[in-house]
């Protein structure tokens, strides 16, 4: 029941699922809100309320808190899980694809490049956070930008262990290599000590680090 500019909310560790989430979103019209897997309560309860969400995908380690968190308006605002279904009112995502229809849905519209794509959350140093507003646009150009300037090829393989509700990790790392026909190596997180070894298993050809990381991975010989 998710139409075109409904806010739709994703609070997951990084997974297939998440991507198979995020770009039904983007391909509905709808609006993608990633959510930080590190936040308390509060900091989810007012992202979730001030967004206006209309639905909520989470995983199953992340659900009591997306639950908790659910706003308190009048409209309904239904929880699918990525995961094994555990409780009455929470849809499974995995028999929502079991029992849908390859074709798009009677309700969706078309996509303009002037349409929002995303609202992703500042880090609310100074004040409460604020949603900065992006638009399907802005997410293919910033796209074609990285693609064309780092010099991404259908045979490079970047190796993804960023956040996907990070920018680096939701945009940079995504929007490339999805135009440029590439393929995403995920791991679960940034290790150091074994930064070399994912490199190799992953045939990796592009990674993205920061600061920190490569102190780190200067330490480890």
């Amino acid at each position: 029941g998710i139409k075109k500019s409904d806010v739709v909310a994703v609070y997951m560790a990084n997974s297939v699922e998440y991507f198979v989430s995020m770009l039904a979103i983007y391909r509905l019209g709808a609006v993608y809100l990633p959510c930080s897997t590190l936040f308390s309560q509060d900091e989810l309860s007012y992202q979730f309320s001030h967004a206006e969400v209309r639905a909520v995908i989470c995983d199953q380690v992340n659900l009591d808190l997306a639950i908790l968190s659910l706003p308190s308006n009048a409209y309904p605002c239904p929880v699918i899980l990525c995961g094994e279904q555990t409780r009455a009112g929470v849809f499974s995502l995995d028999e929502l694809i079991d029992s849908g229809s390859e074709l798009m849905p009677s309700q969706a519209e078309s996509v303009n490049a002037d349409d929002l794509a995303m609202l992703i959350y500042t880090s609310g140093t100074t004040d409460r956070p604020k949603g900065v507003m992006l638009s399907q646009g802005n997410l293919t150009v910033a796209g074609q930008v990285w693609a064309k300037h780092l010099r991404w090829r259908e045979d490079d393989r970047y190796l993804h262990f960023f956040p996907l509700y990070h920018a680096n990790g939701g945009i940079a790392g995504v929007a490339p290599a999805i135009l440029a026909g590439a393929t995403l190596a995920m791991v679960p997180k940034f290790s150091a000590s074994t930064f070399s070894q994912m490199l190799v298993e992953n045939r990796a050809t592009i990674a993205s680090v920061n600061s920190t990381h490569v102190k780190m991975i200067l330490q480890c010989p």
